[in-house]
Protein backbone atom coordinates (compact mmCIF):
# COMPACT_ATOMS: atom_id res chain seq x y z
CA UNK A 1 0.00 0.00 0.00
CA UNK A 2 1.55 3.13 -0.91
CA UNK A 3 2.10 5.56 2.05
CA UNK A 4 1.00 9.41 2.01
CA UNK A 5 3.65 11.77 3.19
CA UNK A 6 2.67 15.45 4.70
CA UNK A 7 4.08 18.09 3.29
CA UNK A 8 5.14 21.13 5.34
CA UNK A 9 3.28 25.01 4.65
CA UNK A 10 5.53 26.54 2.18
CA UNK A 11 6.18 30.71 1.84
CA UNK A 12 6.68 32.78 -1.15
CA UNK A 13 10.22 32.33 -2.46
CA UNK A 14 12.12 32.12 -5.67
CA UNK A 15 12.62 32.44 -9.27
CA UNK A 16 10.06 32.45 -11.82
CA UNK A 17 10.44 32.63 -15.17
CA UNK A 18 7.14 33.42 -17.17
CA UNK A 19 6.40 35.14 -20.30
CA UNK A 20 5.38 38.70 -21.28
CA UNK A 21 1.95 38.93 -21.23
CA UNK A 22 2.28 38.92 -25.11
CA UNK A 23 2.88 35.24 -25.09
CA UNK A 24 -0.49 32.83 -25.78
CA UNK A 25 0.42 29.62 -25.70
CA UNK A 26 1.28 26.65 -23.37
CA UNK A 27 4.75 24.69 -23.43
CA UNK A 28 5.13 21.40 -23.46
CA UNK A 29 8.71 19.55 -23.17
CA UNK A 30 9.30 15.46 -23.22
CA UNK A 31 12.43 14.61 -23.23
CA UNK A 32 12.30 11.87 -26.18
CA UNK A 33 15.31 9.95 -23.92
CA UNK A 34 13.83 9.34 -20.55
CA UNK A 35 14.66 6.48 -18.50
CA UNK A 36 11.30 3.96 -18.27
CA UNK A 37 8.99 5.12 -15.60
CA UNK A 38 9.44 2.70 -12.92
CA UNK A 39 6.03 0.27 -11.51
CA UNK A 40 6.60 2.16 -8.22
CA UNK A 41 7.77 5.56 -8.77
CA UNK A 42 8.11 8.56 -6.19
CA UNK A 43 8.21 12.59 -5.92
CA UNK A 44 9.92 14.38 -3.95
CA UNK A 45 7.86 17.77 -4.58
CA UNK A 46 10.05 21.30 -4.04
CA UNK A 47 8.20 24.32 -2.18
CA UNK A 48 6.08 25.71 -4.67
CA UNK A 49 6.68 29.41 -5.76
CA UNK A 50 3.60 31.63 -5.58
CA UNK A 51 2.96 35.45 -6.53
CA UNK A 52 0.31 36.81 -5.93
CA UNK A 53 0.44 40.38 -6.89
CA UNK A 54 -3.00 43.27 -6.48
CA UNK A 55 -3.02 45.75 -9.02
CA UNK A 56 -3.39 49.44 -8.03
CA UNK A 57 -4.99 52.52 -9.60
CA UNK A 58 -1.74 54.57 -8.87
CA UNK A 59 1.05 52.76 -8.30
CA UNK A 60 2.92 49.25 -9.54
CA UNK A 61 1.33 45.96 -8.13
CA UNK A 62 1.92 45.21 -4.95
CA UNK A 63 2.70 41.24 -3.84
CA UNK A 64 1.15 40.16 -1.30
CA UNK A 65 2.78 37.99 0.70
CA UNK A 66 0.16 36.40 3.15
CA UNK A 67 -2.12 35.65 0.30
CA UNK A 68 0.77 34.28 -1.26
CA UNK A 69 2.10 32.05 1.31
CA UNK A 70 -1.15 30.63 2.11
CA UNK A 71 -1.80 29.52 -1.59
CA UNK A 72 1.21 27.70 -1.77
CA UNK A 73 -0.35 25.59 1.04
CA UNK A 74 -3.19 24.92 -0.65
CA UNK A 75 -2.04 24.16 -3.91
CA UNK A 76 0.44 21.67 -2.50
CA UNK A 77 -2.00 20.00 -0.42
CA UNK A 78 -3.99 19.76 -3.66
CA UNK A 79 -0.63 18.45 -5.78
CA UNK A 80 -0.76 15.74 -2.93
CA UNK A 81 -4.22 14.93 -3.49
CA UNK A 82 -3.85 14.49 -6.59
CA UNK A 83 -0.66 12.61 -7.31
CA UNK A 84 -1.75 10.16 -4.69
CA UNK A 85 -5.02 9.37 -6.23
CA UNK A 86 -2.48 8.58 -9.30
CA UNK A 87 -0.56 6.17 -7.23
CA UNK A 88 2.74 8.05 -6.75
CA UNK A 89 4.07 8.55 -3.10
CA UNK A 90 4.73 12.16 -2.75
CA UNK A 91 8.11 12.98 -0.51
CA UNK A 92 8.76 15.42 1.82
CA UNK A 93 11.13 18.23 1.36
CA UNK A 94 10.65 18.64 5.27
CA UNK A 95 10.56 22.43 5.35
CA UNK A 96 8.34 25.18 4.39
CA UNK A 97 10.90 27.15 2.68
CA UNK A 98 13.66 26.40 0.19
CA UNK A 99 16.94 25.89 1.92
CA UNK A 100 20.20 27.56 1.03
CA UNK A 101 22.17 24.56 -0.18
CA UNK A 102 19.47 24.16 -2.61
CA UNK A 103 18.71 27.42 -4.25
CA UNK A 104 21.62 26.62 -6.54
CA UNK A 105 19.04 23.29 -7.79
CA UNK A 106 16.47 25.68 -8.17
CA UNK A 107 17.90 27.75 -10.28
CA UNK A 108 19.37 25.30 -12.41
CA UNK A 109 15.98 23.56 -12.64
CA UNK A 110 14.77 27.20 -14.23
CA UNK A 111 17.47 28.09 -16.79
CA UNK A 112 16.73 24.78 -18.14
CA UNK A 113 12.99 24.77 -18.03
CA UNK A 114 13.31 28.15 -19.73
CA UNK A 115 15.58 26.74 -22.61
CA UNK A 116 13.73 23.54 -22.95
CA UNK A 117 10.84 26.14 -23.96
CA UNK A 118 12.75 27.24 -27.16
CA UNK A 119 14.19 23.96 -27.80
CA UNK A 120 12.45 20.64 -26.93
CA UNK A 121 15.25 18.39 -29.14
CA UNK A 122 18.06 18.69 -26.71
CA UNK A 123 18.69 17.24 -22.94
CA UNK A 124 19.20 18.90 -20.31
CA UNK A 125 20.59 17.30 -16.89
CA UNK A 126 21.56 18.24 -13.68
CA UNK A 127 24.59 18.29 -12.30
CA UNK A 128 25.95 15.46 -10.04
CA UNK A 129 26.29 17.79 -7.36
CA UNK A 130 22.60 18.75 -7.33
CA UNK A 131 21.73 14.98 -7.87
CA UNK A 132 24.21 14.37 -4.66
CA UNK A 133 22.50 16.76 -2.41
CA UNK A 134 19.00 15.27 -3.16
CA UNK A 135 20.33 11.77 -2.73
CA UNK A 136 18.74 11.74 1.05
CA UNK A 137 15.28 11.96 -0.31
CA UNK A 138 15.74 8.42 -1.80
CA UNK A 139 13.13 10.17 -4.45
CA UNK A 140 12.23 8.52 -8.53
CA UNK A 141 11.76 12.12 -9.59
CA UNK A 142 11.90 16.11 -8.39
CA UNK A 143 9.15 18.67 -9.04
CA UNK A 144 9.50 22.42 -9.18
CA UNK A 145 6.77 24.57 -9.63
CA UNK A 146 5.47 28.14 -9.76
CA UNK A 147 2.37 30.00 -9.54
CA UNK A 148 1.16 33.42 -10.55
CA UNK A 149 -1.73 35.58 -10.19
CA UNK A 150 -3.17 38.98 -9.94
CA UNK A 151 -5.80 40.30 -8.20
CA UNK A 152 -7.30 43.57 -7.83
CA UNK A 153 -7.70 46.65 -4.93
CA UNK A 154 -11.06 47.85 -4.56
CA UNK A 155 -10.21 51.16 -5.92
CA UNK A 156 -8.88 49.76 -8.60
CA UNK A 157 -12.04 47.20 -9.79
CA UNK A 158 -13.90 50.35 -9.43
CA UNK A 159 -11.53 52.11 -12.34
CA UNK A 160 -11.91 49.15 -14.34
CA UNK A 161 -16.11 49.25 -14.06
CA UNK A 162 -15.88 52.50 -14.89
CA UNK A 163 -13.98 52.16 -18.35
CA UNK A 164 -15.57 49.45 -19.10
CA UNK A 165 -18.77 50.97 -19.19
CA UNK A 166 -17.67 54.14 -20.39
CA UNK A 167 -15.82 52.62 -23.94
CA UNK A 168 -17.00 49.62 -23.50
CA UNK A 169 -13.68 47.46 -23.17
CA UNK A 170 -12.53 45.61 -20.02
CA UNK A 171 -8.90 47.05 -18.92
CA UNK A 172 -8.80 44.46 -16.07
CA UNK A 173 -6.09 42.40 -15.30
CA UNK A 174 -8.01 40.27 -12.38
CA UNK A 175 -7.81 36.56 -12.66
CA UNK A 176 -5.51 36.73 -15.07
CA UNK A 177 -2.45 33.84 -14.06
CA UNK A 178 0.46 31.51 -15.12
CA UNK A 179 2.07 28.91 -13.86
CA UNK A 180 5.34 25.92 -14.57
CA UNK A 181 5.92 22.77 -13.95
CA UNK A 182 9.17 20.59 -14.53
CA UNK A 183 9.98 17.36 -13.48
CA UNK A 184 13.38 15.80 -13.32
CA UNK A 185 14.43 12.24 -13.14
CA UNK A 186 16.84 11.89 -9.91
CA UNK A 187 18.18 8.66 -11.66
CA UNK A 188 20.23 10.47 -14.31
CA UNK A 189 19.36 13.80 -13.55
CA UNK A 190 17.30 13.98 -16.99
CA UNK A 191 14.90 16.61 -17.34
CA UNK A 192 11.98 14.68 -17.88
CA UNK A 193 9.16 16.84 -18.92
CA UNK A 194 8.38 20.72 -18.08
CA UNK A 195 5.12 22.48 -18.78
CA UNK A 196 4.79 26.28 -18.85
CA UNK A 197 1.77 27.99 -19.35
CA UNK A 198 2.87 31.76 -20.04
CA UNK A 199 1.76 34.49 -17.36
CA UNK A 200 -1.53 36.08 -19.54
CA UNK A 201 -1.77 33.54 -21.99
CA UNK A 202 -4.88 31.26 -23.42
CA UNK A 203 -5.99 28.85 -20.91
CA UNK A 204 -3.67 30.02 -18.18
CA UNK A 205 -4.48 33.69 -18.37
CA UNK A 206 -7.70 34.42 -19.16
CA UNK A 207 -9.69 37.62 -17.08
CA UNK A 208 -12.48 35.98 -15.22
CA UNK A 209 -11.02 32.61 -15.35
CA UNK A 210 -11.38 33.12 -11.20
CA UNK A 211 -8.68 34.10 -8.93
CA UNK A 212 -7.13 30.89 -6.39
CA UNK A 213 -6.08 33.64 -3.53
CA UNK A 214 -9.26 34.56 -3.06
CA UNK A 215 -12.24 33.54 -1.25
CA UNK A 216 -13.67 29.82 -0.30
CA UNK A 217 -11.87 28.45 -3.80
CA UNK A 218 -11.54 24.76 -3.44
CA UNK A 219 -13.16 23.12 -6.40
CA UNK A 220 -11.71 25.63 -8.74
CA UNK A 221 -8.03 24.78 -6.68
CA UNK A 222 -9.04 21.59 -7.77
CA UNK A 223 -9.78 22.39 -10.68
CA UNK A 224 -6.73 24.29 -11.60
CA UNK A 225 -4.54 21.76 -10.18
CA UNK A 226 -6.01 18.92 -12.70
CA UNK A 227 -5.42 21.71 -15.61
CA UNK A 228 -1.61 22.10 -14.53
CA UNK A 229 -1.15 18.19 -14.50
CA UNK A 230 -2.96 17.16 -17.42
CA UNK A 231 0.20 16.32 -19.60
CA UNK A 232 2.51 15.51 -16.54
CA UNK A 233 3.99 11.71 -17.66
CA UNK A 234 3.43 9.49 -15.09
Amino acid sequence: MISRKKTFNLSFLLVVILCSVGCTTSQIYQSSTSMAVPLSSSILIFPIDVQVVEDQVLSSAEALADESKGLATKLMVSFEDYLFDKGVEVVSYGYDSIQDQHMSIINQAAIMREAATSSSSRNYVLDSGSLSLLSKYDATYVLFSDYKEVTESGAKMAVDLILTLAIGSNTSNAGKKGYSLSLFDLRDGQLAWSYTQPFGGAGGGEVGSGTLSVGDNESLIKSTTEKMFSNFPL
